[in-house]
Formats: C-alpha cells, structure tokens, sequence
C-alpha cells in the first residue's frame, strides 16, 4: 500500500470523478485508475461503484473510509519525518553556518557568555550574528532556514502575533525564560531605603532604559496604565554612562538580573531593588519547516543553561 494510492483515493472520494481528481493530482487518468485498482487489489475490496456518471463509494468503501484516511496521514507523517532524519544525518556529517538574529542587549547578555559552549556543543557549524537595530514590537526580519531569531516580549502586540494560529504555521516559537527586573539607583536616592518597588513608584524621577529601539510607549504599557506619568532621561547600553548617570543625578535605571549582575552587582555605591510584578520574557523564532532544528535547539539549550545560574536575590539583600 503506497501513499501515492491513498492520495489518490481521497482525492476521487473528494471530487467523485476519477478525471477530476487525476486533474488536481496533475497526473494521467489511467495513473490515478491504476492506483486505485491496485489498492482494491491489496485490499480485495471493490471500494467504488462505477457508473457513466462518475464513480461513488460502495458500502464497503465507506467503511473502510475512516481507516484510509488515518493511513494516508500516519504515512504523510512518517515520510516526512524520514524526510527530516535523513536531512539531519546528512547535515551532522558536514560544515554548514547559521544565523542568530537578536537585538545588541540579549548579545551581550546571553550569547556572548555562552559562545564557548556553543562552539564546544557545535564544532561543525559556524554561527554568525546579525543585530536587529530597528525592530518594531510586532514585527521580525524573514527568516530562512538557516537563521534563529531571538528576542524579548514587552508589547501586547507583540503577544498577540506570537499566538496567531497563521503566525504559527509559518514559524516556530519557543518560551526561553523569564527574568526578574531590577531598579538601580545610588544609595543616596530617595527610594533606596525600599526593600521592593513597583512601576508607578519609578514615574515621579528621572528614568535610565536600555537603548532596543522599542518604542518606549509599548514597555511601560506592558506594565501599567499609568505610562504617561514616566520621565525618560536617557536610553543607554553603555554601563559607565548609566553608573555615573546614576551616582550624579536623581535617577533611577530600570534592568534586568543578567545585567545586574553582570555590570552593577559589585558598585558599592548603587542600591539595587526588585520591581514589583515586572519580568523580561525571552523567546526564539525558527521557520517552522527548517532542518536546521536540532542545531537551533542546541544553542536553546545552552541558553538555558547559562541563564539557569543566574540569581542575585541573596547577593543584594
């Protein structure tokens, strides 16, 4: 029983005409009569009434209609998956590159630290990195095969498209983690003497963001319907401009725990709070037909990995 004889039976079941459907098939009439004839053979069943009008299922046919229709997809689905496999051994045994587009911070943030393990996880593939400068909150670059998207979550929007159920069919999308997010600030600020703050708390002073190029607009309405209150002072990736910003003026600089520990756990003369219900979520976006998805869920995992040391909560209490 072959998957080209299923096919063609559903689809003269479809259209009721063995013509019809050997025309959508683009195949010959006398194919598609062929493979049918063969597969009531196998199955020494007569699966169609035959008339000058067209041809209709026999009671039989019906019966057995269900079951050759689970066939057809049980068999589409191994194929392709033989298909992927084979993809995958051939790969594995060859130099090949692919690309990692994300945005300047999660370089820094997380593959940086991780490129020696991926290097070590990946000997045979050479990554590349591509900063997405200009990203809009709901939009991405076209991905090929070969690239692996990875940003953060920070706009309605952008959750609304990420759950599309067509958005879906074209990519696939994978949760990477979550991270707290952190207020720093100098000692002498009026808010350092707080355990934890929320949001709103931040809005009366002067704010320091990360420079993503995200419209500032869709982060605080992530967070709360009071964003119109917010001050922004400056938006910055340099740490040494935010810590002399910070030490020199009434400013508070809104971050998460990698960068935190990364850049400002060890200044002695800067407090760092919790924020309050706030949290930076991380994602990955891949073509969803890409064979390159057991080279992607290996940078995935290493991701993780290094991010699954990160935790500042007992260093600044």
């Amino acid at each position: 029983m072959r998957l080209e004889q299923l096919q063609a039976f559903l689809e003269t079941v479809q259209t009721q005409s063995i013509s019809t459907a050997a025309h959508n098939l683009s195949l010959p009439q006398s194919s598609v009569s062929r493979m049918i004839s063969k597969l009531e053979n196998e199955l020494q069943v007569s699966l169609f009434e035959r008339s000058p009008l067209g041809v209709k299922l026999s009671s039989i046919g019906i019966q057995l209609l269900p079951f050759i229709e689970e066939s057809y997809r049980s068999l589409t689905l191994l194929k392709t998956e033989a298909q992927k496999l084979s993809t995958v051994s051939q790969l594995q045994k060859q130099s090949f590159s692919v690309r990692i587009i994300t945005l300047p911070l999660i370089l820094d943030s997380f593959l940086v630290p991780a490129f020696e393990s991926l290097k070590q996880a990946l000997p045979q593939v050479k990554l590349s990195f591509v900063l997405q400068n200009d990203q809009l909150p709901d939009q991405f670059p076209p991905l090929s095969a070969k690239d692996l998207y990875i940003g953060n979550n920070i706009s309605h929007a952008l959750e609304s498209k990420l759950t599309n159920a067509l958005f879906q069919q074209q990519y696939y999308y994978e949760p990477l983690f979550t991270e707290k997010m952190y207020a720093v600030m100098s000692e002498n600020h009026p808010l350092s003497a707080y355990t934890a703050v929320s949001l709103e708390t931040l809005f009366p002073y002067k704010l320091l963001l990360h420079d993503n190029n995200f419209a500032v607009s869709e982060f605080y309405q992530h967070y709360t319907k009071e964003s119109k209150r917010a001050k922004i002072y400056a938006q910055s990736n340099n740490p040494q401009f935010i810590v002399n910003t910070l030490r020199n003026m009434e400013t508070v600089f809104i971050t998460t725990e990698t960068l935190v520990k990364n850049d400002y756990i060890h200044q002695t003369t800067l407090k760092i709070i919790p924020i309050q219900n706030t949290q930076a979520s991380y994602f990955c976006l891949t073509a969803s037909d890409s064979p390159f998805q057991f080279v992607f869920q290996h940078i995935i995992s290493v991701l993780k990995s290094v991010h699954a040391g990160i935790d500042i909560s007992e260093q600044i209490l």
